[in-house]
């Protein structure tokens, strides 16, 4: 795979690596007839000091190089409005070890546009109930009352790494 690494106006490397698009992946902000939606994960906005210690690889997002500890994202959700009320949240994901501390946890949320509060509706954590190894899904069911005029809906990604050697890659979420 070709990578490229940015330059910030002084010069200096950035710590973010661009490779190449994979075909087989989920697209930005692909709805399904029955009024569900998929995000891909390079689409995701990182958050706080961990914004220069992730590489986007295909169309996930996982650690640049030997960075351990948590990195942040949030997934928008961009057509709420016209989506059927969902009853699943799942992930596409790779995680080799499947252990606390080494791992994806993902929550699907609402926030009230009047008042910002936020209700996490499901909860996602790739070493408890879910399968380790590469190009893995895992999905999670709930009961929620959907009302898109009322609240934003948004995935909060965090990648856990305690040492180097695990491979975590956040590809994408859906919510249906």
């Amino acid at each position: 795979m070709e990578r490229q690494f940015l330059r910030n106006t002084n010069g200096d490397s950035m710590k973010i690596a661009l490779t190449s698009i994979a075909s087989s992946v989920l697209l930005v902000g692909t709805a399904y007839a029955n009024g569900g939606v998929d995000v891909q994960g390079a689409a995701c906005t990182p958050k706080g000091s961990g914004v220069y210690d992730y590489a986007i690889t295909n169309t996930g997002v996982t650690f640049f190089g030997s960075v351990t500890g948590g990195v942040d994202f949030y997934c928008a959700i961009p057509n709420a409005p016209q989506m059927s009320p969902p009853t699943t949240f799942s992930i596409q994901y790779s995680d080799d070890t499947g252990t606390a501390g080494n791992e994806i946890v993902a929550t699907y949320y609402k926030m009230n546009r009047s008042t910002g509060a936020l209700w996490p509706i499901a909860n996602i954590y790739t070493h408890s109930g879910c399968s380790t190894g590469n190009y893995k899904t895992c999905t999670a069911t709930f009961v929620d009352t959907f009302d898109p005029a009322t609240y934003r809906y948004f995935v909060a990604i965090t990648l856990e790494r305690t040492t180097t050697a695990p491979n975590e890659v956040f590809w994408g979420a859906t919510v249906n």
